[in-house]
This record gives structure tokens, sequence and C-alpha cells, in this order.
């Protein structure tokens, strides 16, 4: 059984458990890569897709899985209200 580092590949995308709120709430919310940096691409159940341009810091905020949850929830929480 591997033990799940920062240094495993992985898709980039939003915390699941961020996801599943927006979600909840009629959104959905994406992380993707256009080949010259980040964007955040967030669409409504009512509204047109809307993307924003992520710094490196804010990718590695929505993106952090970390360990302390609570920590890493309220900052990618944080980053996104920022954003949107």
């Amino acid at each position: 059984m591997a033990i799940r580092k920062n240094t495993n590949p992985r898709m980039m995308d939003l915390q699941p458990e961020m996801q599943d709120i927006l979600r909840r709430n009629g959104m959905q919310a994406h992380v993707v890569s256009d080949g010259t940096g980040y964007r955040l691409v967030v669409q409504g159940h009512d509204s047109p897709l809307l993307t924003y341009d992520l710094t490196e810091r804010q990718m590695l905020a929505l993106t952090d899985w970390g360990t302390t949850v609570s920590y890493t929830h309220l900052r990618a929480h944080e980053t996104l209200m920022n954003l949107v």
C-alpha cells in the first residue's frame, strides 16, 4: 500500500470536499492548466462558464489536500471566495 506524498502524481483539481460543497449549492469549479498557467473554471446552474486566471499561490491553495484538514479547507474556501 502506497502512502500518498506530495511527490505522488495526482490530478490538479479542487479538494473533493470543496467540490462537494459547490455541487450541493448548484455550482461546479475545476482548476485547469492551459499550457501558460492555471485557470479556475466556474459554472453555476444558471450562469455561463466563467474563467479566472490563477497565480501559483492561488492554485496551490485550491488544490492542497494537506493533512491539516481544517486549515487547508479554510484557505481553499477563502481563496475561492476572493476569486469569485
